[in-house]
């Protein structure tokens, strides 16, 4: 079945994509999040605009490919035709996004906009990070000067018509949630991320999940690099170290009295995958005022709870190709941090036993990381039964190989 008023001119091939990403890829982009985003909107404007409608029909094939590859009976033949048909598919959108650039120029920034944030999502699934980081940082900048109308906007998007409130409603959010993402991993970043992100410097209240999830994304887009990336002049800015940590004292209030009013089951995926990441970005922030990797040991209690809380998350749910917040990251800062050996070797193993992509992250590149870093903390120790077992002086703060990552 092809969804209803998708252009009929689709071969056979493209319309069993887009039934297959109406179906089966706009469900599990939203991770644990009920967005209907991939769902409606993105479908939506793919009925009208061609540029978006390749785009779909390129994450469809590269989704199918990634089950057959990972899937229950896998088949890595078929899953590499469907990954080069994604890639040929891909490369026409791309020239149909330029194409649409070049003739309606700063009009209709919201297809521009949203086919950018298309493209991102479909570098990272299939781990070209460089090329992705290229459309975020496109994504960023027309975003920035369209909003702060800093160039002169001929025909643009009015801040005030219908597509501008999508941009800012709508795909603003997305970008938000998407540079928090790149800014999750390991590595310095260039990107003018600053001019979408709202900073806040006193959370208010929430009304909303969706009103605590954006305030956190924000929030953590903001502390992360500030935790996980290397400091290139090697000093800890400790006033915004305690800003943030203050910052985020603000957020979990909130959120807890948020809880306690709306009715929404703190075990809720949703709840429990921001806690979870909220979590994740304190020990990091708290561990990261000196280079003593020991700091971490103090939160093998919270490194436990994130382990079963994510075992709980992967065993209810089939959630495993999403450009949405994850728990890849956090099984990865545990094994990273927590030397208790039980601890790290089953976020490992949950990596490897439930192959995921979750946007910039993959799951089994992530565990080939780990497996290294644990080899070479754990060289010559004998047998390990506590991370007491592992003296500071075996601990690296990171051995990061961002092919290895992103390989699948």
């Amino acid at each position: 079945m092809t969804p209803r008023g998708l252009d009929i001119s689709l071969g056979p091939q493209a319309g069993r994509s887009l039934h297959f990403f109406q179906h089966n890829t706009a469900l599990e982009f939203s991770g644990y999040f009920n967005s209907d985003l991939w769902s409606s909107l993105v479908l939506q404007v793919s009925r009208r605009e061609t540029c978006v409608q390749q785009m779909v029909v390129a994450l469809g094939l590269l989704h199918e490919s990634f089950h057959h590859d990972h899937g229950e009976s896998s088949c890595h033949s078929t899953a590499r035709a469907l990954r080069q048909q994604a890639t040929n598919e891909y490369a026409v959108g791309i020239d149909l996004l330029n194409s649409h650039i070049s003739t309606q120029g700063w009009a209709s920034l919201e297809i521009t906009l949203l086919c950018s944030i298309l493209c991102v999502a479909f570098e990272w699934l299939r781990g070209d990070y460089k090329a992705a980081q290229t459309h975020l940082w496109s994504s960023i900048s027309i975003m920035s000067q369209w909003h702060t109308k800093k160039t002169p906007l001929i025909n643009g998007t009015s801040l005030s018509s219908p597509s501008g409130l999508l941009i800012q409603t709508r795909l603003k959010p997305l970008c938000t949630s998407l540079v928090l993402q790149a800014r999750s991993m390991p590595i310095n970043l260039n990107l003018p991320w600053h001019s979408v992100l709202d900073v806040q410097k006193d959370i208010q209240p929430f009304k909303s999940l969706q009103q605590a999830r954006n305030s956190l994304d924000v929030l953590l887009a903001d502390s992360l690099p500030e935790t996980v990336a290397h400091k290139s002049n090697g000093r800890t800015n400790y006033e915004k170290v305690w800003d943030i940590e203050s910052r985020l004292t603000q957020w979990s209030q909130h959120f807890g009295d948020y809880l306690s009013t709306s009715g929404i089951e703190s075990s809720s995926a949703p709840v429990a995958i921001m806690m979870m990441w909220h979590t994740t970005a304190r020990i990091l922030l708290t561990a990261s005022l000196d280079d003593d990797e020991a700091n971490f040991d103090q939160f093998l209690p919270e490194f436990t709870e994130i382990v079963e809380k994510t075992e709980v998350l992967l065993y209810s749910s089939s959630i495993k190709f999403s450009v949405d917040i994850g728990v890849v990251p956090l099984l990865y800062y545990v094994a990273l941090k927590c030397r208790h050996p039980r601890v790290r070797r089953q976020a490992i193993k949950m990596l490897i036993d439930s192959p995921r992509r979750e946007a910039v992250w993959d799951s089994l590149g992530a565990a080939c990381v780990l497996q290294v870093v644990l080899e070479v903390e754990e060289r010559g120790l004998g047998e390990v039964c506590s991370h007491l077992d592992i003296p500071t002086s075996a601990r690296g703060s990171g051995i990061w190989s961002d092919e290895k990552v992103l390989i699948w």
